[in-house]
């Protein structure tokens, strides 16, 4: 059945990426880096995730990036928290699922972790189907932010981990924002992961020393110059005026 499935899919003559993230696609600068970045070396890109913010202008004017919506939903606040998160897991499962189906055959799939569910279990599955490559970009640990709700010794919690944990391990390859992640998910998962740092996007530039006067004069107007100090000291702030 998989064989077959593999064999009715179009090839593509470029390859093609799905960067998933279960989240605002315009407030994840990160993923967007990573679209961009495959599209300037020739790759199709279908970047999947929440509508929002709006993406980056090299985003939206690359015609080799896609992107495509999740829609989520959201149950009522009425609910149990525990029955809330099962219904929108269940949902973004479901939808999630669909879009991977209906799309166009991935070589790549490039998920964001966390969150972890249900996109790492869906994107195993569609990669095994497709003989796609599934790479993990880990953020963070989706546990540790589950744990920040229900507590460490939660069932859900150590069921997240072992969720986590399993399909981390099930990763072709993986990333991580710091060598200190690197460290502990080789040590206690077994997932060698390489260290890809942030770092701003061309758009960013260091702020000519004409336009921060103006902006330091502008703070000192609207009496903001106290509560910046709280930081940063006041005596460096006014060698700006």
């Amino acid at each position: 059945l998989v064989a077959w499935y593999r064999s009715s899919l179009p090839a593509s003559a470029q390859p093609h990426v799905a960067v998933i993230v279960l989240g605002d696609i315009g407030r994840s600068p990160r993923m967007q880096y990573h679209a961009t970045s495959l599209a300037k070396h020739g790759c199709e890109v279908s970047l999947i995730g929440y509508a929002g913010a709006q993406p980056t202008s090299d985003v939206l004017n690359n015609p080799r990036i896609h992107i495509r919506h999740i829609v989520p939903v959201d149950p009522p606040p009425s609910l149990p928290f525990t029955i809330r998160a099962g219904l929108k897991v269940l949902s973004l499962f479901l939808g999630l699922l669909r879009l991977l189906l209906s799309g166009p055959r991935f070589d790549v799939l490039l998920v964001q972790n966390p969150p972890a569910v249900p996109t790492l279990v869906i994107a195993r599955l569609i990669a095994t189907l497709q003989a796609a490559s599934l790479i993990i970009d880990f953020h963070n640990f989706g546990y540790s932010l589950l744990a920040l709700k229900l507590g460490e010794t939660h069932l859900l919690v150590q069921a997240h981990l072992l969720y986590e944990r399993v399909f981390g391990r099930m990763a072709d390859d993986a990333f991580c924002v710091t060598v200190q992640m690197q460290s502990r998910l080789a040590d206690r998962w077994n997932v060698r992961a390489t260290p890809l740092h942030d770092r701003p996007a061309a758009m960013f530039r260091p702020t000519a020393l004409q336009e921060q006067h103006v902006l330091f004069q502008k703070l000192r107007k609207e009496g903001l110059l106290d509560a910046l100090s709280d930081w940063w000291p006041k005596e460096e702030c006014e060698t700006l005026f």
